[in-house]
């Protein structure tokens, strides 16, 4: 059985500002449930201008039962008066090189200005996203000024869960060369800047890493345009520990995570230099 954490790692509740994108600022955010259980820490990663590095927000582990009780109504007041968008993303099968597409859920930041923003791909677990997860991470991410891609890599190809098996035609390395063919995409839209991150859950985590090894970037898409990436309880591969990082990540890792068990990521993150930015909750 999955940990009780597992697919829990929310971006903290809006402010009591109203609208898309206009919360008051990443260290003002006022959590408004108090729920039992144990609390996990997470961080986001910034670039350029921007000054959100290592931001540190709280989640709530809630009990079930409130989130059933209130999905449907969170779900419809997170994403009020945000702009989405369909879209189909091309990208390459690794084991038979043949085009398919993907489908990506886009929510551009909402501006009175004319103004690109960067932007942060989303990449699911291994049962594919999870709408209420998503919209809270798509609410704070609009807040802080970044347009925010839900990509899904299972269902348009035919696969609706990959939980039993993680290394099937939809792997971790596949599931990277959709991240870099969205990120391809997204700098060619006119909301966006070429600055583009990428923040993995589980199985979307292992695929964040993959993007990130160097050996993986060079033989799959040749050129690095993921800016930074962060991977939310991956399950690790020690083989990539003689790899080297091709941009910023940053690993979240549980230390009672008895299905992703934080010590691989240690070690890969110990190999890649990247240590000081690996936090266990």
């Amino acid at each position: 059985r999955k940990p009780a954490h597992r697919h829990r790692c929310r971006p903290p509740p809006r402010s009591r500002a109203t609208g898309c994108g206009k919360l008051s600022g990443a260290t003002q955010f006022e959590s408004d449930l108090e729920c039992g259980g144990e609390c996990e820490r997470a961080w986001w990663v910034s670039w350029g201008n921007a000054s959100l590095f290592l931001v540190p927000f709280i989640l709530e582990n809630c009990a079930m039962k409130i989130l059933l009780a209130f999905a449907t109504l969170l779900v419809t007041a997170l994403l009020s008066g945000c702009v989405t968008t369909g879209q189909k993303i091309t990208t390459t099968e690794l084991h038979n090189k043949q085009k398919v597409d993907i489908s990506a859920e886009v929510y551009p930041v909402k501006s009175d200005k004319a103004m690109k923003a960067p932007t942060v791909i989303l990449l699911h677990g291994c049962s594919g996203p999870e709408r209420l997860h998503m919209a809270a991470w798509v609410e704070s991410l609009n807040g802080w000024g970044y347009n925010a891609v839900v990509l899904n890599s299972l269902s348009p190809r035919g696969v609706y869960q990959v939980c039993s098996q993680p290394f099937s035609a939809v792997s971790p390395e596949q599931r990277s060369v959709d991240a870099h063919d969205a990120a391809k995409w997204v700098i060619q839209q006119p909301w966006a800047t070429d600055k583009v991150g990428i923040v993995g859950f589980s199985h979307g985590a292992m695929a964040a890493v993959a993007a990130t090894a160097k050996s993986y970037v060079e033989r799959n898409y040749g050129k690095q345009v993921i800016s930074a990436a962060v991977a939310f309880y991956p399950a690790c591969d020690n083989n990539l520990a003689i790899d080297k990082p091709a941009n910023p990540i940053q690993f979240h890792v549980a230390g009672r995570d008895t299905w992703s068990p934080p010590s691989p990521c240690k070690d890969l993150a110990k190999s890649w230099g990247v240590l000081d930015t690996l936090l266990e909750d």
